[in-house]
């Protein structure tokens, strides 16, 4: 397995007006800034993931504070990395959002990388049981594949072993067009 994850941040959420809602998150007496990312995660009842960065002035600190993260590719290894489920919680109606975060715990050990020095994070798993389930969208075709498998360690300290991988498959809507 490839430990180097590979990731982009998309945006900051350090909007004046959201700063007190947003952005910014101490534990311990240490202050983090909490940035979107273009990943590859999700979770149970479709929870916010996002990055804690060190408030440390380091480089990639900066860099979030002025929301000047987007397009740029960045790479750590999982080690690196430590999972904080239900960090905060937002009332947005009846439906809150959730975030969860992965904290960088050294943000020396990250590298700004390339696009083409990207690399996937493979991951090799072992299928115990599958299904096929109807899925609660619309679509007359729309299901999910339900995969179990045996408990997967991605190196994220914190972070569950993974048992279940879903996939959900739908048609478009009617009239949709793909350039």
């Amino acid at each position: 397995m490839n430990n180097q994850i590979s990731f982009r941040l998309s945006y900051a959420f350090l909007v004046e007006k959201n700063k007190n809602k947003y952005g910014t998150y101490n534990e311990g007496g240490k202050n983090y800034l909490f940035t979107g990312f273009n990943g590859g995660f999700m979770f149970n009842n479709r929870p916010f993931l996002c990055f804690l960065v060190p408030d440390d002035n380091s480089a990639l600190a900066n860099l979030v504070k002025i929301s000047a993260t987007s397009g740029s590719y960045f790479a750590t290894s999982s080690a690196n990395l430590q999972f904080k489920p239900d960090f905060r919680k937002v009332e947005a109606g009846d439906d809150p959002i959730v975030f969860h975060g992965l904290l960088i715990k050294d943000t020396r050990q990250i590298k700004k990388i390339t696009e083409g020095e990207r690399l996937p994070f493979l991951i090799t798993f072992k299928v115990i049981n599958q299904k096929k389930v109807k899925s609660e969208t619309v679509g007359p075709n729309d299901y999910k594949h339900e995969l179990e498998i045996e408990p997967l360690d991605l190196g994220i300290e914190g972070l569950p072993k993974i048992t279940r991988l879903v996939f959900e498959f739908s048609d478009d809507p009617p009239g949709t067009t793909h350039p």
